[in-house]
């Protein structure tokens, strides 16, 4: 059975709205994979917002949905206080990250973020059963009908990529990273080999990462390099500052140089 992908937020840092960044989208990381009814939210950014409001109209009575965080920065999980689903009774909410991979566990950074005086709201308000689950490193778990292992990947304050399988296909999604540690390095390309498509972090240029050096992200040049044995990979976590003509400059020359390489655009849909 095909994977369906669509994506929500491919944006970075903060969202983005402005008639520059129109082609590509401005909303934050967030996925959702589909294999018939089994659905599997990767990320939590602000274009989970949307994606709450079409899960709300599923007419079933008592729905689970399982969201993985590869991490707690905030651009990863600022829609989750907008998420429609925590608010409706019918919903079982499983929020699931890899504590191994963070410094602070995922349930300690958002019970912060969801109170005063960060939010009016606190976790306690939400009228659906939200619990808080725990993925191993290199141990698959099955979820959804996903088997789902961690992989961490050097970033500030921890995280963790995450590959999706299923008997015929496979997905992988880096969260943020950033290249230059060899161990890490040789470990993410491991994971990348034979994958039917990579969500990889491309937040910076080979032009402009010495300024950005240390800051958690990679540039688009190295991330090709890892991912040259996947079947496909996407560039994703856009930088805030980029428009559409330079993401559109980037999208050309990922291309020329790397033929299974791209740029995602929000709303975009993939089969896989």
């Amino acid at each position: 059975m095909t994977f369906h992908l669509s994506i929500y937020g491919t944006g970075g840092s903060l969202p983005v709205s402005s008639p520059e960044r129109q082609e590509f989208g401005g909303a934050t990381s967030c996925y959702l994979v589909e294999r018939g009814e089994q659905r599997l939210i990767l990320d939590g950014g602000s274009g989970l917002v949307p994606l709450g409001q079409t899960l709300k109209q599923l007419p079933q009575e008592k729905i689970e949905l399982n969201l993985v965080f590869s991490h707690a920065h905030l651009d990863h999980f600022m829609g989750l206080p907008f998420f429609a689903p925590l608010f409706d009774p019918r919903f079982l909410v499983k929020l699931w990250s890899c504590r191994e991979a963070l410094s602070v566990p995922l349930e300690a950074t958002f019970k912060t973020f969801l109170d005063s005086p960060f939010s009016p709201l606190k976790l306690e308000y939400c009228r659906a059963d939200v619990r808080f689950c725990d993925l191993e490193i290199d141990a698959a778990q099955e979820i959804e009908g996903f088997e789902v292992s961690a992989v961490p990947l050097p970033h500030p304050g921890g995280n963790a990529g995450f590959t999706l399988r299923t008997e015929t296909q496979s997905l992988f999604y880096s969260g943020d990273f950033e290249h230059g540690d060899d161990h890490a390095d040789n470990r993410l390309r491991r994971t990348l080999e034979g994958v039917d498509l990579a969500l990889l972090d491309c937040t910076y240029t080979p032009q402009n990462y010495e300024a950005h050096r240390g800051f958690g992200h990679p540039h688009w040049a190295a991330v090709g390099e890892l991912a040259k044995h996947a079947k496909r990979w996407l560039g994703v976590h856009h930088n805030h500052l980029s428009d559409d003509v330079m993401l559109r400059q980037g999208a050309t020359a990922i291309t020329d140089a790397f033929p299974n390489g791209g740029l995602a655009r929000d709303l975009q849909k993939v089969e896989i």
